[in-house]
């Protein structure tokens, strides 16, 4: 029996589950990422992603079930949502900087998921001037963004 395609195996959950769509795989140095190009992204992603992980979960798990051990593990993205939300969080975390460096004073940012506090923090990382924690539990965990000293 030969193996399929990840694509494949992601269009038939698709179809299955009511969707249509044309599926694109990428791949750079973060991995793999299968881009599923659909009229329906909202009820695909859902509120904050939430959708989309799940979806991401079953598929891997489809992955896994056909593939073996062998598998590699594959980031599911709708409509280019995620590299939108990448590139919004990075904006984001430029403009505290850019505040926090302005005025001297702490800046507290709203709540994020574990995903999006990893790519503030990382960002953030690459200025020496300032540091940045995360404070709260889950779900109202945000990151505090402060001058290093």
């Amino acid at each position: 029996m030969t193996k399929k395609d990840h694509q494949i195996i992601l269009k038939e959950l698709l179809e299955k589950m009511g969707f249509s769509s044309e599926v694109e795989m990428l791949e750079n140095e973060q991995g793999k990422t299968i881009n599923i190009f659909t009229i329906d992204s909202a009820l695909l992603i859902g509120r904050g992603g939430e959708n989309l992980k799940a979806l991401q979960h079953m598929a891997n798990l489809l992955f896994y079930k056909e593939m073996g051990e062998g598998f590699e593990k594959i980031t599911i993205d709708v409509n280019n949502y995620r590299s939108k939300q990448k590139e919004f969080l990075i904006e984001l975390a430029i403009n505290a900087l850019q505040k926090v460096i302005e005025t001297g004073q702490q800046e507290v940012l709203r709540p994020m998921t574990s995903y999006e506090r990893k790519v503030v923090h990382s960002e953030l990382s690459k200025n020496d001037k300032i540091i940045t924690e995360s404070i709260g539990e889950d779900p109202n965990r945000r990151i505090v963004v402060k001058i290093r000293g």
